[in-house]
Formats: structure tokens, C-alpha cells, sequence
């Protein structure tokens, strides 16, 4: 079993050796070039999603077009903590946005009236930040001032999922190899990580697609999407579809906040999961430091 798992992976380093020498680096950079500077607003899925392809694919000994990327896939532990935000009108308890556990969930689909990084309209995708409480701020856009909720999940299981635009390191490539891939990674990178401004959710469409084309593996091997925050390029999200997302998440709890800063916040009031709703506690109440014993310390 080990063997044929060896052998299987030889023969994919060895077919990504042979399309990545059909390229040239400066090739793959004028690749990029073209597509950044295209008009891609009138064009159809299926005709933005072959000008993706083009930009990173050979074409194979049968006449198709093949893209020659590097999947990396990471693992979360149990207990991971993922987060997001909704914005709250004011410092109101129960908030209006934190009050339900439904509140906490993915949006209904027909809710959801406009296109995203990695959904479309009428898709219901679950979009958080890991590990990291303020990245969600910055993520949903709540001003300095503002309040907002703050929904806390804990990883149920090992939680698996490949990296968008990850950079190779790997020995097994040579230095112009490597260089070759992370031409792609940086593209793909850039893809998700770019700002996009009300407005202009049409710009979406290109990570939508290359999300769902070429890091869309089979649920019993993949939990979500993962890919570099638009806020912190040190920090990951992760994107999950809503049954992936009740088959992997426990729902901590929530936390009321008044954001005071880029990186700094005031809590204000932990809501406590029971049954439908959330049941609200002050800051320094046992259920608080039950819930949430990083606040204060």
C-alpha cells in the first residue's frame, strides 16, 4: 500500500516536472501581465475561467489544457478557534444580529443578494478568521466606534483544507521550478487577497471560480477553503460550505463589542448557546470565564 501511495506520488512530481519545463518564467509572468490587464466584465464563467486557465497551463500531449499548480493542504487541530463578525446597531443586549443561534450560522441563500470571494449570489458560504477575533472586524468592514457580534466556534475534529496561493518550498523542485509555481501561487495569492470595494463584487468572480475549478477537493478529504486575509496578510481565513461547516464547528458563544481601535476592542457582553438563543452575561461573570477566560487576562 505504502509502495503504490510512493509510486502514485513519483509520477505526479514527475508529470508536474515535465508541464513545468514546457514554461518559461518570463512566459508565466507575461501570462499574469495579460490577464491583469484584460477587460474581464463582459465575459461568461465558463469564458473567464479558461482565461484563468490560461494563464497557468500547458497544453498536454492530447491537446488540452492542463493547469500545473501544487496543492498544499493544511490541518487544524481540534479546539481551533475560527470567528466571525456581524455588525450590531449599538450596545443594545440582546444584540439584534447576536440573538438567535441562527444568527450565528450562514446566511440563508436567498439572502445573500450579492457575489463574495469564494460564493455567488443565492449560495450561502460561512466565512471566518482563524484564531484571530480582530481580523473578522477588519473583514466585515466595522468602523473604529461601531459595534458588532462576534460568533466563536471551536474545531469539533481535525479540520483539513488546501491553501489558496501558498508558497512552494519544497525540495523536491529546483530553484527554477520553484520560482515557476510561486509565480502562480503569488497570482492566485493576489487573486483572494485584494480589496474589493462595494460596488464592484464583480471582481469576486475570478477567486469564486478558481476556488471552486481547482481547490474544490472531495468532502471526506476537504473541510473548507483557506487562503491569506485582505486585512492581514499574515493571517488566514477559512470558508466553509454551511454542512461542512455543522459537521466540523462547535459553537462557543458570542461576544458583544464596541471596536476601539485597528487591533483593539471592548467587550462588552458574552452570549451563552442555550437551545435557540444566546443567553447574555456581563464581562467578570463566572459564564464569561467559562466561555471566554482569554478576555481580561
Amino acid at each position: 500500500m505504502n509502495v503504490s501511495m510512493d509510486l502514485n506520488a513519483q509520477q505526479m512530481l514527475a508529470k508536474q516536472k515535465a508541464m513545468l519545463a514546457e514554461v518559461t518564467p518570463s512566459e508565466l509572468m507575461q501570462r499574469v501581465r495579460d490577464f491583469r490587464r484584460s477587460e474581464h466584465r463582459t465575459l461568461n464563467d465558463e469564458q473567464l475561467t479558461q482565461e484563468i486557465l490560461k494563464v497557468m497551463s500547458v497544453n498536454s500531449s492530447d491537446g488540452s489544457q492542463r493547469a500545473f499548480l501544487k496543492i498544499h493542504v493544511t490541518e487544524f487541530p481540534t479546539g481551533t478557534l475560527f470567528f466571525r463578525a456581524r455588525r450590531a446597531e449599538d450596545s443594545s443586549i440582546p444584540p439584534q444580529t447576536g440573538t438567535t443561534i441562527r444568527d450565528s450560522e450562514a446566511p440563508d441563500g436567498s439572502l445573500v443578494r450579492r457575489p463574495g470571494r469564494l460564493h455567488k449570489i443565492g449560495e450561502s458560504v460561512l466565512y471566518t478568521a482563524i484564531h484571530d477575533p480582530h481580523i473578522t472586524l477588519s473583514e466585515c468592514r466595522i468602523p473604529v466606534g461601531s459595534h458588532a457580534v462576534i460568533f466563536a466556534y471551536k474545531a469539533r475534529r481535525s479540520i483539513k483544507a488546501p491553501i489558496i496561493g501558498a508558497t512552494e518550498h519544497g525540495s523536491e523542485f529546483t530553484d527554477e521550478e520553484k520560482l515557476k509555481l510561486n509565480i502562480i501561487n503569488d497570482f492566485l495569492h493576489d487573486e483572494f487577497a485584494r480589496e474589493v470595494e462595494v460596488g464592484l463584487e464583480h471582481l469576486y468572480r475570478s477567486s469564486e471560480i478558481i476556488a471552486k475549478w481547482w481547490f474544490d477537493g472531495p468532502p471526506e478529504l476537504q473541510d473548507c477553503w483557506v487562503y491569506s486575509s485582505t486585512k492581514n496578510r499574515q493571517s488566514l481565513n477559512a470558508a466553509f460550505r454551511p454542512m461542512k461547516a455543522h459537521e466540523c464547528l462547535d459553537l462557543v458563544g458570542s461576544i458583544l463589542v464596541r471596536r476601539i481601535g485597528e487591533n483593539q476592542m471592548q467587550c462588552l457582553s458574552v452570549g451563552k448557546p442555550n437551545k435557540k438563543k444566546f443567553q447574555y452575561f456581563p464581562i467578570g461573570s463566572p459564564e464569561q470565564k467559562v466561555l471566554f477566560p482569554q478576555i481580561g487576562a
